[in-house]
């Protein structure tokens, strides 16, 4: 049975990542400490965070073409939204916004 390996310092983490972008210690100016920062290694790694919103890989679509389908929750009716918004002609988007703010505030202040 083969040993693995088990990388457990930020330091061994860091020497990982620079092997694999191909960085040596001597092109990357690193002096050998455990610092912080990274100086050596490149500031758009493979994989990088950014501030988009959550979604699932996958999701099941509304069947929004239906008569009968109503969405039956307030997500549900986003997701159907959104299908529906996909629609829309370029220049009619605008439009289609200013109705759809009409008919929320319309809807939020009726009596029922």
């Amino acid at each position: 049975m083969k040993k693995m390996k088990v990388i457990t310092t930020p330091r061994e983490l860091r020497k990982l990542v620079r092997e694999a972008l191909g960085i040596s210690d001597e092109t990357s100016g690193r002096s050998g400490r455990d610092d912080k920062q990274a100086p050596g290694l490149p500031s758009s790694l493979p994989i990088s965070p950014a501030g988009d919103m959550a979604t699932q890989v996958s999701q099941q679509r509304p069947a929004v073409e239906d008569d009968d389908f109503v969405p039956s929750n307030p997500k549900e009716l986003g997701k159907a939204l959104s299908i529906l918004g996909e629609a829309v002609p370029q220049e009619k988007v605008a439009d289609f916004y200013r109705s759809f703010n009409a008919l929320l505030d319309k809807t939020m202040n009726s009596e029922d």
